[in-house]
């Protein structure tokens, strides 16, 4: 929040950069630990099978004796991919973090960039949960497996310590890129969008840097009053954030990018239909109006699967289908601003800006 308060979107770039680097070298440091603390992925995988049971790989899943859980369903499994793909495109985090690049074609090139820098993170985490999991069968809370497999795998390295803070600062990397990012899309929709817009339109600059000051250091105060108490998973929280923040913004972004008979109530509509949906499924899930379920997070915080479907799937459905009903059922916007918007403008000495 410090730097985010003193560098405001400057700030949040810069840091994130240097925080992307530091995630890969800790995961890669992590993969090399682990690995040679279980005795590679061999054993890791023999490890891991004989503390959890093969019905973790093999079907039909969880003994049929264990009626407390049961294999995941094909929906649900499909589901992950769609949270996981969709979910980071539409996240108001990441598309802020567009607005640093210098051209279209900048873009084009990161796409290729982020497509082997993920491949270099999230394929060894693979690993480093099996990992994990053969380490420190009886852990109680799978958020803490990085932290722990970090000191453990390093006790007996010369400057383990050292070693370990470098892993354990990727995770909290990650955090702190995330977090920013997420300060300056609020503290500038509160501030632009309803503050000066509506309240104080002729707000001067110095009034609205102390608006947005005070937007962040509250934001801040209350996530750290939230997870004063914090849950048992914090995992089911992110998905929770995620799939209503990509029901909400991943559909409208897409129309405003592509479509030009989008409207400003269509886009309206996909905002309130996507993020009311996923809400209302996890209002279900939670106060036990859902059908029984044997999927999900263990505790109560956990959304109705409605045909073994992450709500996310239906928020976009619904999302897309009010978003370009409602489009084409309103005014279209006018030619020249549409033409402003989406075509190659030139200026007075026939040069293409």
């Amino acid at each position: 929040m410090a730097y985010t308060l003193a560098g405001g979107f400057l700030a949040a770039v810069w840091t994130d950069l240097f925080q992307s680097v530091l995630m890969f070298a800790g995961v890669m440091l992590l993969l090399v630990a682990s690995l040679s603390a279980v005795g590679g992925l061999e054993q890791a995988t023999l490890k891991s099978l004989q503390n959890t049971g093969p019905g973790f790989v093999f079907g039909p899943g969880y003994s049929a004796a264990d009626s407390d859980h049961q294999f995941l369903p094909l929906s649900l499994a499909f589901s992950f991919f769609v949270v996981w793909i969709w979910g980071g495109v539409g996240a108001p985090a990441g598309l802020v973090r567009l607005m640093a690049s210098q051209n279209t074609n900048v873009i084009r090139k990161s796409i290729y960039v982020l497509s082997v820098y993920n491949l270099g993170i999230y394929l060894p985490l693979i690993v480093i949960c099996v990992c994990g999991r053969a380490l420190l069968p009886d852990l109680a809370k799978s958020d803490e497996i990085v932290p722990r497999l970090a000191l453990l795998t390093t006790a007996n390295w010369p400057g383990g310590s050292l070693i370990a803070g470098l892993i354990l600062a990727a995770p909290f990397g990650a955090v702190m890129s995330t977090v920013s990012s997420y300060l300056v899309v609020l503290s500038s929709g509160i501030v632009r969008d309803i503050y000066q817009r509506l309240l104080r339109p002729q707000a001067q600059r110095g009034e609205l840097r102390l608006a947005a000051w005070a937007t962040m250091i509250l934001a801040g105060l209350i996530s750290v009053a939230v997870m004063w108490s914090p849950p048992k998973f914090l995992q089911v929280f992110i998905v929770f954030s995620t799939s209503g923040a990509a029901a909400t913004f991943l559909v409208p972004a897409i129309m405003a990018c592509y479509w030009r008979r989008a409207t400003p109530a269509g886009v309206a509509a996909g905002m309130i239909s996507g993020a009311a949906v996923v809400l209302l499924l996890y209002v279900c899930g939670i106060m036990g109006w859902s059908p029984e379920q044997k999927v999900g997070a263990t505790g109560g915080f956990k959304p109705w699967f409605l045909l073994g479907l992450e709500p996310l799937i239906w928020g976009l459905l619904m999302s897309s289908t009010s978003a370009v009903l409602v489009s084409l059922l309103t005014k279209p916007l006018a030619a020249e601003h549409i033409s402003r918007l989406f075509d190659r403008q030139t200026g007075t000495a026939g040069r293409a800006i």
